[in-house]
């Protein structure tokens, strides 16, 4: 897991990775010295940090440094690295954003749960669930990203070979794909110039394959080859 954040508000930017189990080393991208080291608490159960990232995700208007294992989050003040939440959530791939017609900030999980969390609650509150199926899953990612123009996030999944895109304001699913292969990528961006968002696939099979679609699902392109296995 790797992320670049402003974590003094200083406009100098710092490079966050997880190096090592339950680490992160922060350093600083002119000089490229480390400057801090972030520890998770001893107690968690998996101590691989599958994500980080630097959000509001409290709604304190100040930004944490947010990581995630497969079954905790920790929320670290900016600046200084001090334990500021930790709660039993967690998951491959974790965004934050308003995904709903509130003003509020909420943590999504690519498992299908959205917190939310407010300074006057210490304890998240489940916004939303969508369940994944019960079984072994390979692959596990999120996008939030507002694709039909509503200015609301949608959760945008990936379970393996499916895509799902959640409403998750009404919590229903707008639509779904299964692909052949596993899909190891994901992105949504303005591909094409249009001003509207895609979703971006990386599709593993024989060849691998990007394959791009608009807001309703429908492939727009897509290119064959030996193009690796993520997308940026």
């Amino acid at each position: 897991a790797i992320d670049v954040i402003d974590a003094d508000y200083d406009g100098q930017k710092k490079i966050c990775v997880a190096i090592s189990t339950g680490v992160i080393e922060v350093f600083n991208v002119s000089t490229l010295l480390k400057e801090a080291i972030v520890r998770i608490t001893d107690d968690a159960v998996d101590r691989e940090i599958t994500t980080i990232l630097a959000a509001d995700a409290d709604n304190d208007n100040q930004q944490e440094l947010v990581c995630c294992t497969k079954e905790t989050t920790f929320m670290f003040r900016m600046p200084g690295y001090s334990l500021k939440h930790r709660f039993d959530y967690g998951s491959i791939d974790l965004k934050c954003g308003n995904v709903n017609s509130d003003l509020l900030k909420e943590m999504v999980y690519a498992k299908g749960y959205v917190l939310c969390l407010t300074p006057s609650d210490p304890e998240p509150q489940i916004v939303a669930h969508f369940e994944i199926p019960d079984h072994w899953w390979l692959k596990l990612l999120c996008e939030i990203s507002d694709i039909d123009g509503d200015q609301m996030f949608e959760l945008i999944q990936v379970i393996d070979n499916k895509l799902f895109v959640w409403d998750v304001d009404t919590k229903e699913l707008k639509f779904s794909k299964v692909f052949e292969g596993d899909l190891w990528g994901l992105l949504v961006a303005d591909a094409n110039g249009d001003g509207n968002p895609e979703i971006i696939l990386a599709e593993e099979d024989n060849w691998n394959v990007i394959i791009c679609m608009d807001a309703q699902g429908n492939e727009q392109w897509r290119i064959s080859g030996e193009y690796g296995s993520g997308v940026a």
